[in-house]
């Protein structure tokens, strides 16, 4: 399918918006005809920040947009280069790839957004002076990328706060493409951002913003260590990589105050491995990019965001191995021989102790051969031994499966004498019995148990069957006649039910004699 007509790109519009406006534009008659007719998928997800189904809808613009690629619309139009510097190269490629087909599901866990401490903005936020503008120059209002950051609460253009529209971030329908016009009908709310300093929330979002428009390349996990130990000032550092926690903490809660904080949902926990512990130490995973900015401005409060993502790999490289040579260098030879020897007499001593106790004996001479000679304290230390039954015998399977087997009888002769509303299925059956998860796992080795379930369990036809009896015993009470769109519509069933339903039906209504006609 071509597509011949499609509005404008406006500045710094978010994909979805552009979406929205053209099937506002052309009366689009539904949102899956609006998602065949774009994406050719009518189960295709209109999500804000990362769409997909981008190739197909390059495809479909090929005729009135010839210079339109997929990799592009990717940087203009969500919210991909806001995250892009902070993700390894795999990932990032992993990632784009993911918008420019149809399989979208693993975005966000790339992202570490599904698992992130970062909250999301429940609406959509706007500027309710921007929109104006928007009204006057352009006749409608569009939704814009940069607000849509969580690092952004304040309009760096019209320097005035951001409010929330009647409009949500996650729409509870997946495949509709709301316009913001559409939205506008009703008052914009406050986001509670009001009460704190516009300067701080300024520089957030003028810094969010850079990350939008400029072009930051992707960075490995290992990338970033050095990088925030070079930016620490000398009085936080107690070594070559340790840094006291307790000042750092100090400084980001003073310069950005503890309130804000809380309200964009990035407490620091003195007493816990906090994100910040964890941002200024070795990277063993994504960090959302607030809590780069955050630590990052608060380290540099004039400094340009070039000095945090802009360092080539291959210098911060030589940095991080010429600290390691650094570090081993600093230990005698002579030093390193009698710790050795110091080691080796210890493990004599007690030889039945694991390294964890052999740790704790000799503290200072474990830290200094971890530190400068880990390789050799790795192959002369013990050896990590399991303790416990870890045979595949541990468990006696027949007698779980014949007494799981027992217990679902019995539930669901239970449940069925309740009249519970739903379907006596598997599934419920073995909910009840907190036993779902370990019949999935193991599911070969319940057989009895599986027979059990397939031959007591409802199907779908007995599950109806049982709401139509219960719909005529309550219709009958009521010395009500017995009628088959009554029935129908008391049981909530369609039309289409099975043809054994529909000869349970007819028995009941119209009794043998509908046997003796048939």
């Amino acid at each position: 399918m071509t597509i011949l007509y499609f509005p404008k790109l406006q500045e710094d519009e978010l994909f979805y918006s552009w979406v929205a406006r053209y099937g506002k534009h052309t009366g689009s008659y539904g949102p899956k005809a609006l998602q065949e007719e774009l994406f050719g998928d009518r189960n295709s997800s209109a999500v804000m920040d990362f769409p997909i189904n981008l190739e197909v809808f390059v495809e479909r613009l090929s005729q009135i947009k010839p210079g339109l690629n997929a990799a592009e619309l990717i940087k203009q139009t969500t919210l991909w280069p806001y995250y892009r510097p902070f993700l390894p190269e795999s990932r990032a490629v992993a990632l784009v790839n993911s918008m420019k087909s149809g399989h979208g599901n693993d975005i966000h866990t790339r992202l570490g957004l599904a698992a992130g401490r970062v909250p999301e903005a429940n609406n959509v936020k706007v500027c309710p002076k921007c929109i104006e503008c928007q009204l006057e120059t352009r006749g409608e209002p569009y939704i814009q990328r940069l607000f849509q950051l969580p690092s952004v609460w304040v309009c760096p253009e019209h320097q005035t706060y951001l409010a929330f529209a009647d409009l949500q971030f996650r729409p509870q329908n997946k495949n509709f493409f709301k316009p913001l016009c559409d939205a506008l009908d009703r008052p914009v709310l406050s986001t509670g951002f009001e009460s704190f300093s516009f300067d701080k929330l300024l520089r957030l979002a003028l810094d969010s913003q850079d990350l939008l428009k400029s072009s930051y390349l992707e960075h490995e996990l290992d990338f970033w260590q050095p990088q925030y130990l070079e930016l620490l000032p000398k009085e936080y550092r107690k070594g070559l990589v340790s840094v006291d926690q307790d000042a750092l903490r100090c400084r980001v809660e003073s310069f950005w105050g503890k309130a804000l904080l809380v309200s964009l949902g990035v407490v620091i926990e003195p007493d816990h491995d906090n994100w910040l512990q964890k941002l200024s130490r070795k990277h063993r995973n994504v960090f959302h990019p607030l809590l780069h900015l955050l630590l990052f401005r608060a380290l540099k409060p004039n400094g340009h965001l070039n000095d945090l993502v802009c360092v080539d790999q291959r210098k911060n490289s030589t940095k991080q191995d010429s600290l390691k040579r650094k570090s081993m260098s600093s230990l005698s030879q002579d030093l390193l021989t009698t710790s050795r020897q110091e080691w080796e007499a210890l493990m004599c001593e007690c030889p039945d102790d694991s390294i964890t106790k052999l740790r704790r004996y000799a503290l200072a001479l474990y830290t200094r051969l971890y530190r400068h000679d880990r390789e050799w304290l790795k192959l002369h230390s013990p050896k990590t031994q399991r303790k416990g039954n870890y045979s595949e015998n541990r468990v006696d399977w027949d007698a779980r499966d014949l007494h799981l087997a027992k217990a679902a009888r019995k539930m669901v002769k239970v449940l069925l004498s309740e009249s519970v509303g739903q379907r006596v299925s598997a599934t419920f059956v073995l909910k009840r019995l907190n036993a779902a998860a370990t019949f999935e796992k193991n599911k070969g080795r319940f057989p009895l148990a599986c027979r059990v379930l397939k031959r007591y369990c409802e199907t779908v036809d007995d599950y109806q069957i049982r709401r139509i009896a219960k719909v005529c015993e309550d219709l009958e009470a009521r010395s009500e006649v017995l009628k088959e769109w009554k029935i129908y519509r008391e049981a909530r069933l369609r039309d289409s039910v099975s043809t054994r339903v529909k000869s349970f039906i007819d028995q009941k209504v119209y009794g043998d004699q509908a046997f003796l006609e048939g």
